[in-house]
């Protein structure tokens, strides 16, 4: 089994890099004053994230266990079931480190959805194509706690545990 997820040089792309540039200059003003090493290092760690991906790429392909003789090293396997298209998504996350007890939270949500093109067979052989939608989610939700390693608070080390779930 294999799947690639990438983004397409199409217009999306465009779009893609206004978003990116737009969430650089909605950075907050504080962030760039003078702060204490423990101020700035606990600041990195709170943010708010809203992000689109306009044109995410799906390709998955699915061998179906055999391998013909090639010559240069090439890849050989038959594939049964492919499905690609593209696919339209967002999602968000949120990230907190507390002043006083260090404790670090941080929750994200990302979601695609959109039209894959299938190209493949039932169990009996019989050759299928057709389109169906398509639903591919992440959040994950991660909880630690921050310790510093040195006396002035330079250095910070957060450990953390990660829970979370992929569908599709």
């Amino acid at each position: 089994m294999q799947l690639s997820l990438r983004r397409n040089s199409k217009p999306g792309f465009f779009l893609w890099l206004i978003l990116a540039m737009l969430s650089l200059s909605s950075m907050p003003v504080w962030a760039w004053q003078t702060q204490t090493p423990e101020e700035a290092i606990l600041s990195v760690n709170n943010s708010v994230g809203l992000f689109l991906v306009p044109d995410q790429n799906v390709n998955y392909v699915e061998p179906n266990g055999s391998v013909n003789n090639c010559a240069n090293g090439e890849s050989c396997a038959n594939y049964s079931d492919e499905e690609s298209g593209g696919l339209f998504g967002d999602g968000f996350s949120l990230s907190y480190m507390s002043q006083k007890m260090k404790l670090y939270t941080h929750l994200s949500y990302q979601f695609a959805l959109g039209h894959l093109n299938y190209n493949g067979a039932t169990q009996t052989g019989t050759p299928v194509q057709a389109t169906s939608g398509a639903r591919i989610g992440d959040w994950d939700f991660k909880f630690g706690k921050g310790f510093s390693l040195t006396e002035d608070d330079r250095l910070l080390l957060t450990p953390y545990l990660e829970f979370g779930t992929h569908f599709w």
